[in-house]
C-alpha cells in the first residue's frame, strides 16, 4: 500500500471515529439531561420498606417532576438524600406534611427534641411534631427497621430527589409501587 493510500485510509478512520464519538457524546449529554430533569432508574436496598420493597433491593423508576412542580401527598414514596450521610439517599414513604401535627411516641418525642425542640409538643395526653414549613415528615413501611423521621424529624423538601413511580425490577415483581 502506498503511503497515499495509508494516508486516506487513516483520515478514513479519524473521520469515522470522529462521528461515532460525537454520536456517543449526543447519547450521553441525552442520558445525561434525562437523569437530571425528568427520571432515573433507582436501586432501593434495606429492609425499611418492606413489604412494599424488598430489602435485597428493587430497581424503581424515580421521577424528578413531582417535588419540583407539585405538592407531594401523603403516601408518596419519595427518595432522599439522607439527613444523617449526604452521600447517600433513602427511600420512604411521605407521612406528614408541611403544618401536620403528628402523634408521636416517647422515644421519637425524645429524639426529635434533641434536634428540633421548637416543633415537639407535649401534653397530659401524648406528645406531638408538628411538620414545619418546606418540610415533610418521612418513614419507612417496616416501622421496628428503619430509620427515618423518628429518629432525624422533619426533611427539607430541598433533599427530595424525586418520586418513585413503579418497580422495573425484579420483573415477577413489576408495576406500580404504593
Amino acid at each position: 500500500m502506498s503511503l497515499k493510500g495509508v494516508a486516506f485510509f487513516l483520515l478514513k478512520g479519524v473521520a469515522e471515529l470522529s462521528k461515532n464519538a460525537t454520536s456517543l457524546l449526543k447519547l450521553a449529554s441525552a442520558v445525561y439531561f434525562f437523569q437530571k430533569n425528568v427520571g432515573e432508574l433507582m436501586l432501593c436496598v434495606g429492609p425499611s420498606m418492606l413489604p412494599t420493597l424488598s430489602a435485597n433491593g428493587d430497581v424503581v423508576i424515580m421521577e424528578h417532576f413531582t417535588p419540583r412542580f407539585r405538592e407531594l401527598k401523603r403516601k408518596d414514596i419519595v427518595v432522599a438524600v439522607s439527613p444523617l450521610n449526604p452521600n447517600m439517599s433513602v427511600c420512604k414513604r411521605v407521612t406528614g406534611l408541611e403544618g401536620d401535627k403528628l402523634v408521636v411516641g416517647q422515644a421519637t418525642a425524645e429524639a426529635v427534641f434533641q434536634i428540633h425542640p421548637e416543633i415537639v409538643e407535649r401534653t397530659e395526653y401524648g406528645s406531638f411534631v408538628r411538620v414545619p414549613s418546606g418540610h415533610v415528615w418521612l418513614e419507612g413501611d417496616n416501622a421496628i427497621n428503619s430509620t427515618d423521621s423518628r429518629q432525624y424529624g422533619p426533611v427539607s423538601v430541598s433533599l427530595i430527589r424525586g418520586r418513585v413511580l413503579c418497580r422495573v425490577l425484579p420483573l415477577n415483581a413489576a408495576g406500580r409501587v404504593d
